[in-house]
């Protein structure tokens, strides 16, 4: 749902689309108007043919929903319930209450503003008919809610205007507040029991009730690694002993890398004043991250030995946002950068730190003007794949997405890069000098060198494609349609999307769709099918996190990220419990 002021309906309403616009309402009751029966009393009534009256035609219709609820700054949308779907008037008893909005195609909405009853009607050619929506007095949501320990729930007042609201709770040995902002509070459950949060402002009291329970065995349990003496965790990798790293915030102005193992949490040593996020940790244990300087915008990867040794600065040339894809066994870290060039936003390179020595993977065509390759991901025995530039501007007369030009997939090892090729040709728009705009990305690899990746087809979607063996085909998934690879496990399922938001798990030939009727977004698979995203579906049943952000997951499953948001998040760790 959304909530503003009601004076701010119109801006919000002209920048958002209708079709996001409903708001989830409750079970609808239907009103609907008598029709007067009087004249059907006399069954012998005949028109000239002899044959019965007919009813008389009724004088009202429905408005949905016809009951409804609303805190103040929500909004509901009424929809007539006629046939031509057209309104002649729409009109609410108390304009103080709740502002009337109203929109083409036999709908409204109205804005709750103050607290109150409220009724709505519409008229068309002498019909009508009318709801009723109901503004509660100062109150919280959610009003009644379960989580399991460790979980996360965020608490909205809908009082206006949103100041000097006081959160208390029944129990503080069952929960504990990770902070409030404006309206909003953050409860994290720490221990089994049933709590009441009370907010309070300028006398008005609001109550709701939280229910804590254990995970069961199977369940996912979630578990709250701790902020130490900040303000902010968030878990960034785990390798597949369980050893996590990630970034503590100090007050929202710095930042220092943490470790967290065998269940507790400790810093890892700093640069300086810089702010210092740990992004990755290898098989060895060898951790790297990013040193961020605000100052210069000149940001340098980091790599500590072990949690105790002095961060050692992988120097080269200046970078703009580099992108750490992972640590080896051997401690070699593997980067995907970003620079400042010529008249291009940024180029785009592939670097190896192997030994402290920097490597640039190359590119597959080294005689374009402005080479451009980026590092997707690699596996356990050294292949990297990604995307290289193949033609630039120069030659295709366009730019194609966030390059200057068109890039292919591929796979790097041994030194050597090799172009993957792609699904089909594909005809430039005049008037490229080229005849040929093909293009492809690599998105991820498996241990046993599987690639996945998207290419353009024949009729110029994008295309989910496998590589194997030298040869590759397309996943066939929903022909006709936009599909693309995300992510392949060592398994060989595929984790994609068709036309962007409907997910797929492709498993041996085939896919299967997955989250249908849900709001199921996934970017990451786990080893054995797990598809993670702000949800986890596995085995057909689908978990919600709660307050989440899954960032990565390791070969056990086991997945890190951050709960809550705003200014309070915390890093958190899911596991299935035993």
């Amino acid at each position: 749902m959304m909530t503003f002021g009601a004076e701010a309906v119109i801006l919000v309403w002209n920048v958002r689309p209708q079709s996001t616009m409903a708001r989830h309402t409750f079970p609808l009751l239907l009103l609907v108007a008598s029709v007067a029966v009087g004249a059907l009393a006399c069954s012998d009534t005949r028109t000239p043919t002899g044959q019965p009256v007919p009813p008389p035609p009724p004088t009202s219709f429905a408005i949905r929903p016809a009951l409804d609820t609303a805190l103040i700054g929500e909004y509901v949308e009424f929809v007539a319930q006629r046939a031509d779907s057209t309104v002649d008037l729409w009109t609410v008893s108390d304009s103080s209450v709740a502002r009337l909005v109203p929109m083409e195609r036999g709908r409204a909405l109205l804005v709750a503003r103050r607290p109150g009853t409220v009724t709505i009607k519409a008229t068309r050619q002498g019909d009508s008919g009318q709801a009723t929506l109901i503004i509660p007095p100062f109150a919280i949501t959610p009003i009644l809610d379960t989580v399991t320990v460790g979980e996360l729930v965020t608490y909205e007042a809908n009082q206006w205007p949103y100041d000097s609201i006081h959160w208390s709770f029944s129990d503080s040995s069952l929960v504990y507040s990770r902070g409030s902002v404006n309206y909003s509070a953050g409860v994290a459950a720490r221990a089994v029991g049933t709590v009441i949060i009370t907010a309070s402002h300028h006398g008005d009291t609001a109550r709701a009730t939280l229910v804590i329970r254990q995970p069961q065995p199977g369940e996912w349990e979630t578990i709250d690694l701790g902020l130490l003496d900040n303000h902010v965790s968030m878990a960034r990798a785990i390798n597949d002993d369980g050893t996590i790293v990630g970034v503590l915030e100090e007050s929202g102005t710095g930042g220092v890398g943490f470790i967290y193992k065998d269940g507790a949490m400790r810093k890892l040593p700093g640069v300086g004043t810089h702010y210092v996020s740990a992004q990755a940790i290898g098989p060895s244990g060898t951790i790297a991250g990013i040193v961020y300087d605000g100052a210069t915008n000149q940001n340098v990867v980091v790599v500590w030995d072990n949690p105790d040794a002095a961060p050692r600065l992988l120097l080269g040339q200046e970078y703009e946002f580099p992108d750490i894809v992972g640590v080896n066994a051997r401690g070699d870290v593997l980067v995907s950068v970003k620079r400042w060039v010529g008249e291009y936003p940024y180029q785009n390179r592939a670097v190896l730190w192997r030994d402290g020595v920097r490597l640039d993977l190359g590119d597959l065509q080294d005689s374009t003007a402005y080479p451009w390759t980026e590092a997707q991901a690699w596996n356990t025995i050294g292949q990297i794949v990604g995307r290289s530039q193949v033609r630039n501007r120069s030659v295709i007369g366009t730019e194609y997405g966030d390059v200057p030009g068109l890039f292919h997939p591929y796979l790097w090892e041994n030194g050597v890069m090799h172009d993957l090729g792609t699904l089909a040709p594909l005809p430039c728009p005049a008037p490229a000098m080229a005849t040929d705009c093909s293009w492809g990305e690599a998105v991820d690899i498996n241990s046993q060198g599987v690639v996945v990746g998207n290419a353009n087809g024949a009729d110029g979607k994008t295309r989910a494609f496998i590589w194997e063996n030298g040869v590759m085909r397309d996943l066939g998934v929903s022909p006709g349609h936009n599909t693309a690879a995300l992510a392949i496990n060592d398994r060989g399922q595929v984790l994609g999307t068709i036309d962007a938001y409907t997910m797929f798990l492709w498993d041996n030939g085939a896919a299967q769709v997955i989250g249908a009727g849900t709001s199921l977004y996934a970017w990451m698979l786990g080893p054995n099918g797990e598809v993670i995203g702000n949800a986890v579906w596995q085995d057909g049943r689908l978990t919600d996190l709660g307050e989440s952000y899954p960032i990565a997951v390791n070969s056990r499953g086991e997945i890190v990220g951050f709960s809550g948001y705003n200014r309070y998040t915390r890093a958190t760790l899911w596991r299935k419990k035993p």
